[in-house]
């Protein structure tokens, strides 16, 4: 079953409605409306944890191999996976060099992540 599908479940049997539940996330209301018709999903950990608490389930509820916490399921983002796991993994760069590479992107997640 689908993120959307689980979300819709569980939301409706506590009864509860998409501009209540957005407001216990301190997200908009649009936001769970995108959740439910398949058109995004949480992109933050701290989503699935509180939808798990709020539906009283088990954070895998809301998980499946296939659905990733980290929604790394975006066709771009693989092949950017893809490509620095092709760099580790081989033998044209020193462990300095690789270990540089590694220092600059968490330095380019650090500095957007402020934002």
């Amino acid at each position: 079953m689908k993120f959307s599908d689980k979300l819709k479940k569980n939301r409706k049997l506590k009864h509860i409605t998409q501009t209540e539940l957005a407001q216990m996330l301190g997200v908009g209301q649009t936001t769970i409306i995108n959740w439910e018709n398949d058109h995004s999903l949480p992109k933050k950990r701290e989503y699935y944890e509180k939808l798990a608490e709020i539906f009283n389930v088990d954070i895998h509820e809301f998980t499946n191999e296939n659905e990733a916490i980290t929604n790394i399921n975006d066709k771009w983002t693989n092949k950017i996976l893809d490509l620095i796991t092709d760099i580790f993994k081989g033998d044209e760069l020193s462990e300095e060099e690789k270990t540089k590479f590694f220092e600059k992107i968490k330095e380019i997640y650090v500095k957007n992540a402020e934002k």
